[in-house]
């Protein structure tokens, strides 16, 4: 797995090989990012983009309360990268999504 920088710097795109980033993930309820650390550069994030995903997590993940994000966890991503509107990198169509909270391990999806 790629941190969020190295894979900045080197992603190639392949519809036959889906891109594996692991990170810090944020969700604030509407947008959804990824980042090696929370003091990261703020330009330097990968945006997620799938269907459902804050139903998967809250299916699986208490979110927390009170603060700027609902989710501020570390992840293990596995999906497609894309090229977005503005030349954002983006992960799309997950088939991994693996978050780490307080020694425990939630398969989200």
């Amino acid at each position: 797995m790629l941190s969020v920088k190295d894979f900045l710097l080197t992603s190639t795109f392949s519809e036959d090989k889906p891109a594996e980033v692991v990170g810090i993930f944020t969700h604030d309820g509407n947008e959804a990012l990824l980042r090696d650390e929370m003091s990261a550069v703020p330009e330097d994030f990968v945006l997620i983009r799938t269907p459902d995903l804050l139903k998967h997590l809250f299916s699986c993940v208490p979110a927390y309360g009170g603060g700027e994000y609902l989710y501020r966890d570390k992840v293990e991503i596995r999906g497609k990268a894309e090229i977005a509107e503005g030349g954002r990198i983006t992960l799309t169509n997950l088939q991994e999504f693996v978050l780490f909270r307080k020694g425990e391990t939630f398969n989200v999806m």
